[in-house]
């Protein structure tokens, strides 16, 4: 995901989502608005137009998860503390050295909302 000149890499769960990645991979790259939700405390999330309406790999988010909600066509990602309130579809996971910088990011989106981000599925450097 690529906010302003920053690039967060997350690892994507082809094993245990691959519904989901599909689904995803049929409308990346995209370009959306990230928002800030405070209902987990710490939670970002942008609409994007992929469906997608199995139940895969459902997991209690934490703090890395990247998931899709088809009910609201929404990608989400949770930072810091929260409290989660239930299950999602986790498709991917935050690559460590980057959540220093996506909390950075997230908190500026909080004071500003509405910051674009692309995001698109490319391979890992070897």
């Amino acid at each position: 995901m690529t906010f302003g000149r920053d690039v967060i890499y997350a690892r994507l769960l082809e094993e245990d989502a691959p519904g989901t990645i599909a689904a995803l991979d049929k409308v990346l790259p995209f370009e959306s608005r990230m928002h800030h939700a405070k209902i987990c405390d710490n939670e970002v999330f942008c609409q994007i137009p992929a469906e997608y309406d199995k139940k895969e790999n459902p997991a209690y988010s934490v703090p890395g998860h990247v998931a899709f909600f088809n009910f609201r066509q929404t990608v989400c990602m949770w930072y810091g503390d929260m409290k989660p309130l239930g299950y999602s579809n986790l498709f991917a996971i935050i690559e460590p050295q980057y959540m220093d910088r996506l909390t950075e990011i997230c908190e500026a989106i909080w004071k500003n909302q509405g910051q674009i981000v692309k995001m698109e599925f490319e391979e890992a450097a070897e």
